[in-house]
Protein backbone atom coordinates (compact mmCIF):
# COMPACT_ATOMS: atom_id res chain seq x y z
CA UNK A 1 0.00 0.00 0.00
CA UNK A 2 1.01 3.11 -0.68
CA UNK A 3 0.23 7.21 -0.90
CA UNK A 4 -1.50 6.51 -4.43
CA UNK A 5 1.71 6.59 -6.73
CA UNK A 6 3.28 3.12 -5.47
CA UNK A 7 5.31 5.35 -2.73
CA UNK A 8 6.15 2.80 -0.10
CA UNK A 9 4.69 3.92 3.48
CA UNK A 10 7.79 2.40 5.47
CA UNK A 11 10.24 4.69 3.72
CA UNK A 12 13.67 3.17 1.85
CA UNK A 13 15.91 0.78 3.36
CA UNK A 14 17.97 1.27 6.56
CA UNK A 15 21.47 2.09 4.75
CA UNK A 16 20.31 2.56 1.00
CA UNK A 17 21.98 5.03 -1.25
CA UNK A 18 25.59 4.01 -0.18
CA UNK A 19 26.13 2.28 -3.08
CA UNK A 20 25.49 5.31 -5.96
CA UNK A 21 25.37 8.27 -2.70
CA UNK A 22 22.02 9.58 -2.72
CA UNK A 23 19.10 8.94 -1.23
CA UNK A 24 15.93 8.55 -2.98
CA UNK A 25 14.52 11.03 -0.32
CA UNK A 26 17.08 13.86 -1.04
CA UNK A 27 16.61 14.19 -5.19
CA UNK A 28 13.12 15.07 -5.71
CA UNK A 29 12.16 18.00 -2.42
CA UNK A 30 12.03 20.72 -4.84
CA UNK A 31 8.84 22.78 -5.73
CA UNK A 32 6.47 19.32 -5.21
CA UNK A 33 7.56 20.06 -1.00
CA UNK A 34 7.68 23.82 -1.03
CA UNK A 35 11.03 23.63 -1.04
CA UNK A 36 11.53 26.39 -3.52
CA UNK A 37 14.82 27.52 -4.34
CA UNK A 38 16.82 25.18 -1.99
CA UNK A 39 14.64 22.37 -2.93
CA UNK A 40 15.56 23.01 -6.65
CA UNK A 41 19.59 22.80 -5.64
CA UNK A 42 19.35 19.29 -3.63
CA UNK A 43 17.19 18.38 -6.58
CA UNK A 44 19.98 19.45 -9.45
CA UNK A 45 22.89 18.50 -7.14
CA UNK A 46 21.02 14.92 -6.48
CA UNK A 47 20.50 14.61 -10.59
CA UNK A 48 24.11 15.52 -11.15
CA UNK A 49 25.19 12.98 -9.17
CA UNK A 50 23.36 9.90 -10.73
CA UNK A 51 24.08 11.62 -14.18
CA UNK A 52 27.99 11.44 -13.30
CA UNK A 53 27.41 8.17 -11.30
CA UNK A 54 25.38 5.43 -13.52
CA UNK A 55 27.70 5.47 -16.01
CA UNK A 56 30.04 4.77 -13.84
CA UNK A 57 28.90 2.19 -11.52
CA UNK A 58 26.35 0.19 -14.47
CA UNK A 59 28.27 -1.69 -16.49
CA UNK A 60 27.47 -2.03 -20.17
CA UNK A 61 25.81 -5.53 -19.35
CA UNK A 62 23.48 -3.87 -16.66
CA UNK A 63 25.82 -5.50 -13.57
CA UNK A 64 26.87 -3.11 -10.82
CA UNK A 65 30.87 -2.36 -11.24
CA UNK A 66 30.88 -4.12 -7.31
CA UNK A 67 29.28 -7.63 -9.08
CA UNK A 68 27.81 -7.79 -6.02
CA UNK A 69 23.77 -8.96 -6.67
CA UNK A 70 23.45 -7.44 -2.89
CA UNK A 71 24.47 -4.01 -3.92
CA UNK A 72 22.70 -4.55 -7.35
CA UNK A 73 19.55 -5.18 -5.86
CA UNK A 74 20.09 -2.11 -3.56
CA UNK A 75 21.24 0.28 -6.49
CA UNK A 76 18.24 -1.19 -8.90
CA UNK A 77 15.90 -0.45 -5.86
CA UNK A 78 17.18 2.84 -5.23
CA UNK A 79 16.70 3.96 -8.77
CA UNK A 80 13.11 2.46 -8.90
CA UNK A 81 12.42 4.75 -5.78
CA UNK A 82 13.54 7.87 -7.51
CA UNK A 83 11.57 6.80 -11.04
CA UNK A 84 8.54 6.61 -8.54
CA UNK A 85 9.31 9.77 -7.08
CA UNK A 86 9.05 11.27 -10.33
CA UNK A 87 6.23 10.03 -11.81
CA UNK A 88 4.70 11.42 -8.34
CA UNK A 89 5.91 14.65 -9.10
CA UNK A 90 6.00 14.30 -12.86
CA UNK A 91 3.51 17.45 -13.26
CA UNK A 92 5.09 19.77 -11.01
CA UNK A 93 8.36 18.88 -12.38
CA UNK A 94 8.76 17.50 -15.50
CA UNK A 95 12.23 18.10 -16.60
CA UNK A 96 13.05 15.68 -13.46
CA UNK A 97 10.70 12.69 -15.18
CA UNK A 98 11.88 13.40 -18.13
CA UNK A 99 15.65 12.84 -17.47
CA UNK A 100 14.47 9.57 -14.82
CA UNK A 101 12.18 8.22 -17.63
CA UNK A 102 16.02 8.18 -19.88
CA UNK A 103 17.02 5.79 -17.68
CA UNK A 104 14.42 2.72 -18.87
CA UNK A 105 16.88 1.03 -20.78
CA UNK A 106 19.35 0.72 -18.07
CA UNK A 107 16.81 -0.50 -15.71
CA UNK A 108 15.95 -3.33 -17.79
CA UNK A 109 19.19 -4.17 -18.54
CA UNK A 110 19.78 -4.33 -14.46
CA UNK A 111 16.57 -6.16 -14.32
CA UNK A 112 18.03 -8.78 -16.80
CA UNK A 113 21.48 -8.99 -14.87
CA UNK A 114 19.73 -9.54 -11.63
CA UNK A 115 17.56 -12.73 -13.09
CA UNK A 116 20.82 -14.16 -14.53
CA UNK A 117 22.20 -13.83 -11.18
CA UNK A 118 18.99 -15.51 -9.08
CA UNK A 119 19.59 -19.37 -8.40
CA UNK A 120 16.07 -20.82 -8.91
CA UNK A 121 15.66 -20.73 -5.07
CA UNK A 122 15.24 -17.03 -5.40
CA UNK A 123 17.78 -16.20 -3.24
CA UNK A 124 20.39 -13.57 -4.28
CA UNK A 125 23.81 -15.59 -5.44
CA UNK A 126 26.33 -15.29 -2.71
CA UNK A 127 29.19 -13.83 -4.72
CA UNK A 128 31.26 -10.53 -3.38
CA UNK A 129 29.56 -9.49 0.02
CA UNK A 130 26.14 -10.83 -0.49
CA UNK A 131 24.04 -12.06 2.23
CA UNK A 132 20.22 -12.76 2.30
CA UNK A 133 17.64 -10.25 4.13
CA UNK A 134 19.85 -6.94 3.40
CA UNK A 135 18.17 -5.99 -0.09
CA UNK A 136 14.66 -6.71 -1.69
CA UNK A 137 14.54 -10.05 -3.83
CA UNK A 138 14.96 -10.54 -7.38
CA UNK A 139 10.77 -11.20 -7.66
CA UNK A 140 10.13 -8.02 -5.33
CA UNK A 141 12.09 -5.73 -7.23
CA UNK A 142 10.59 -7.18 -10.48
CA UNK A 143 7.02 -6.49 -8.97
CA UNK A 144 7.71 -3.00 -7.48
CA UNK A 145 9.45 -2.25 -11.58
CA UNK A 146 5.96 -3.71 -13.04
CA UNK A 147 3.93 -1.44 -10.85
CA UNK A 148 5.80 1.29 -11.80
CA UNK A 149 5.00 0.43 -15.17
Amino acid sequence: AGDGHGVRPDGPRPGRGVVVGVRPGHVPPGRGDHGGAEGDRWLRKGMAIYRAQLPEQILGDGGHFELSPMYHALVLEELLDVWNLAQAAGQELPEFLHEVQSWQPRLLQMRAWLAAMTPPDGTLAHFNDTTQGQSATTLELDDYAQRLG
